[in-house]
């Protein structure tokens, strides 16, 4: 029983060290033995153990330098990912309807791929939903909009931004879609789709002559089509994608139409490990000019 209790120790020390080697960057002068005991609340010879055999792997190499500590020469970041039980990650992202979308899964997903990380993608529609399965432990990465996120981090959601990838990479822009030559009565507003709701409610603030109308962002053209709305928010991607002729106009808050078009990556709150994965393995450069192959029928996607 005794040896049970000890190899179980000296797992999850190996894992919690690991962890903390994620953590830090190339030349940074780690923890003290009795702070990692006092941390893990493991014993100094079990810390002592779980290093040296990292050491051993081949995953970290240090300098110790008497009492100034000692500091990280080398983390093999990947490798050590298996070590800290993270044998795979796992991103949830909207679902891939447009070239945007799957521009950014595709660029992603070699980032990753390149590194030897198994990476894979679960899709779900609704920033909020994707936040809360992420708050919950069930994936590693969320894809956000940077206006869903600052909305969910200001609303008190556990959750903090890992990887910002600029301007546009997340949809075009957001419009205002309307019939033609009809006074604008009733709005289209979807509650699951975060930026499509903050950007319709900000758009009509304070206009008491407007009815708000519950929809879904999938059904939008047969709507309008149908009269059911007059005019909704949208997403001008879908429309040049599949050559709609409808009229639009430009949103007037230009800027959460900006922070509502790019995308982030977030990770749950103090998770310190994949953030710095994250921007260790993430090459935005690289996943633009894929986004950008993809757009222009360059490349075709593959994630």
């Amino acid at each position: 029983m005794k040896e049970i209790v000890l190899l179980k120790k000296n797992g999850q020390a190996i894992i919690n060290i690991a962890k903390a080697f994620l953590e830090i960057n190339i030349g940074d002068r780690m923890d003290s033995i009795p702070e990692y005991s006092k941390k893990f609340e493991l014993s100094v010879g079990t810390i002592q153990k779980a290093i040296k055999f990292l050491e051993d792997e081949k995953m970290v190499t240090l300098e110790r330098k008497g009492h100034m500590g000692t500091t990280v020469k080398n983390i093999k970041y990947e490798k050590l990912l298996n070590y800290a039980g993270i044998s795979t990650v796992v991103c949830v992202m909207p679902l891939p309807y447009s070239k945007r979308y799957e521009g950014l899964a595709t660029g992603l997903k070699k980032c990753f791929s390149d590194k030897k990380i198994p990476f894979y993608f679960a899709h779900m529609g609704g920033a909020d939903i994707r936040i809360n399965f992420l708050e919950k432990g069930l994936y590693d990465f969320a894809i956000v909009s940077k206006l869903a996120a600052n909305q969910a981090i200001k609303s008190g959601k556990k959750i903090e931004i890992a990887y910002e990838f600029g301007e546009n990479t997340y949809v075009d822009k957001h419009v205002l879609f309307k019939n033609e030559n009809t006074v604008i009565k009733k709005v289209g507003i979807d509650p699951d789709s975060k930026d499509q709701y903050l950007l319709t409610k900000d758009y009509f603030k304070g206009n008491d002559d407007i009815e708000l109308v519950k929809i879904n962002y999938n059904k939008i053209p047969e709507l309008l089509k149908r009269g059911i709305i007059d005019a909704t928010v949208w997403n001008l991607d879908e429309i040049k994608e599949q050559n709609m002729n409808i009229q639009y106009e430009e949103l007037k808050n230009k800027t959460q139409v900006n922070l509502a078009n790019e995308a982030v990556l977030v990770v749950k709150q103090n998770d310190s490990a994949l953030k710095n994965i994250a921007d260790k393995v993430i090459e935005r450069e690289f996943i633009l000019q894929m986004q950008k192959d993809i757009l222009e029928d360059k490349l075709y996607p593959s994630y």
